[in-house]
């Protein structure tokens, strides 16, 4: 059993394991400004609140960050819901961004983490969500569609530069 607890002040336990896990990204996932040096955790969960709130920089669109507990209380992985999409998201990032840590991969977390996110996604009134991968992600590829992705035509690149696969969900009631 996971939830999703949207990013706050003060850090939750063993939030600090997890960012570093992250680090500065990996498998397409975007990283954190913790990872980078170039934020404390506190500086980085202030901003994740603004952004759920609206405060963006031009050219951006407010998301919501959430992090991921697993029913031991342990923080596992984290999401990126993006309230809506611009034309750069179109093309590659999509509306859910998801990582989990990389010792707690293999058990379900990235599949559940999804379906949650998708939730939260149609809660904020979208109809459509679009999640994009590297095409050199299989443990990505697999939890998208056994989320019942449907696979459209391939995006314009990817964080690594490589393909981009693009997939839509049907977001329902």
């Amino acid at each position: 059993m996971l939830e999703l607890i949207p990013a706050a002040l003060p850090p939750l336990d063993g939030l600090d394991a997890l960012l570093a896990d992250i680090g500065a990204g990996a498998n397409g996932f975007g990283g954190t400004p913790v990872g980078t040096g170039d934020a404390t955790a506190v500086e980085y969960l202030a901003r994740c609140v603004r952004e759920a709130a609206g405060d963006v920089p031009d050219g951006y669109v407010p998301m919501t960050t959430f992090f991921a507990r697993d029913a031991r209380g342990e923080v596992v992985g984290m999401v990126r819901v993006r309230h809506r999409l611009n034309d750069a998201l179109f093309e590659h990032g999509g509306h859910i961004g998801y990582a989990v840590r990389s010792d707690r991969r293999g058990r379900g977390h990235g599949k559940r983490i999804l379906a949650l996110a998708l939730r939260e996604l149609r809660d904020l009134g979208e109809t459509r969500a679009l999640v994009t991968t590297d095409a050199t992600n299989p443990a990505s590829i697999a939890v998208i569609e056994a989320n019942g992705g449907v696979r459209d035509r391939d995006g314009l690149g990817s964080a690594t530069g490589g393909p981009c696969l693009r997939y839509w969900f049907e977001l329902r009631p």
